[in-house]
């Protein structure tokens, strides 16, 4: 039994760190094309990262301790912490070095979901008009490459609802006793 453990285990890890890989390669084209798409529309470097300890000391130095919109306030380390699929990104959006939203994104079956977007929780963002445009851009780019075929994202509000469905194009389907706003990709 001893000797079967290795060579079982051996297959399985390749296969997830080749996942791994492939995933961070999505993630990273993804960033690239969203900042590029949005660069023009701000002033600063754009940037967007996966969560590292980095990210995690700008969340803690520029977030923590500030009053939070009551439909977010989300505790990105414990997020972090749970969702650690390889297809599983926690992005930091960055201008320059100020951290202006946090993001989450997965890749259940063929569509790709934008799970929690929040936004910098202290005035003067340079992003407030445009990271969640940033946001569902970046996710989009990252199902595309990965084959996925919707774009969905819960809606923490009806405000917010509304707004995806008149700027963004979404409508809404219903999942498991749950409403998603969900738009085909290209």
């Amino acid at each position: 039994m001893r000797h079967c453990l290795p060579f079982a285990l051996g297959p399985m890890s390749r296969h997830l760190e080749r996942a791994k890989a492939r995933y961070v390669g999505a993630h990273h084209e993804a960033a690239r094309l969203a900042a590029t798409e949005y660069a023009k529309e701000v002033q600063g470097d754009l940037t967007l990262r996966l969560w590292s300890r980095s990210v995690e000391l700008a969340y803690k130095e520029q977030w923590e301790g500030s009053e939070r919109h009551p439909d977010g306030g989300w505790d990105w380390p414990a997020v972090a912490q749970i969702y650690r699929e390889p297809h599983d990104k926690i992005v930091g959006l960055f201008c320059d070095d100020m951290l202006c939203a946090m993001i989450h994104v997965n890749m259940p079956g063929n569509v790709v979901r934008l799970q929690l977007l929040e936004g910098r929780p202290i005035a003067g963002c340079p992003l407030k008009r445009v990271r969640a445009a940033i946001a569902l851009e970046y996710a989009a780019y990252y199902g595309q490459s990965q084959g996925r075929v919707e774009l969905r994202c819960r809606p923490v509000n009806d405000r917010v609802s509304e707004l995806y469905k008149e700027l963004f194009g979404f409508s809404t389907v219903t999942e498991g006793g749950e409403a998603w706003l969900y738009r085909r990709l290209k």
